[in-house]
């Protein structure tokens, strides 16, 4: 299926709601001159996509990049709990459903022609799945120190 962005998210604002006069809508400025285009791609069934709320900041000590990286193991315990440890960090949590689901997105390198105007072009889109339930950890996380034996 293809999605195609409204006018309001294309510009970074929100899109009008529907009952509202066509006349007193924003034109998508001249220099844009592309849409996006939605597609749902690969097969991600298996996991489940979350959202993590915490009060501390991720960094590698050594300076490389996050992408890629593990934060560490995240596991669901009974009654909505949740603990994720790196090490001899652990962060405990709760999980909470989203009022409103979130779709991930990832712009891809490729484009189609614009369905009225074959000269411009849009922007494909790929939509990695949808984010349902966020884990909000409100404390720092807590430091597990091993006696030696």
């Amino acid at each position: 299926k293809h999605f195609s962005l409204s006018q309001g998210a294309a510009e970074g604002g929100r899109s009008p709601p529907s009952n509202t006069d066509p006349s007193r809508r924003r034109p998508l400025p001249a220099a844009l001159g592309m849409a996006a285009v939605l597609k749902f791609e690969g097969n991600s069934t298996d996991e489940e996509l979350v959202l993590i709320e915490c009060q501390s900041t991720f960094h590698m000590d050594d300076g490389t990049k996050l992408a890629g990286q593990d934060f560490g193991l995240l596991e669901l315990k009974k009654g909505g709990d949740v603990t994720m440890s790196n090490g001899p960090r652990t962060l405990h949590g709760k999980v909470q459903e989203l009022a409103k689901p979130l779709v991930l997105l990832e712009r891809t390198t490729r484009s189609e022609p614009y369905p009225s105007d074959p000269e411009k072009s849009s922007v494909v889109l790929s939509a990695r799945g949808v984010v349902r339930r966020k884990v909000i950890f409100t404390q720092r996380p807590q430091l597990s120190i091993q006696m030696p034996k």
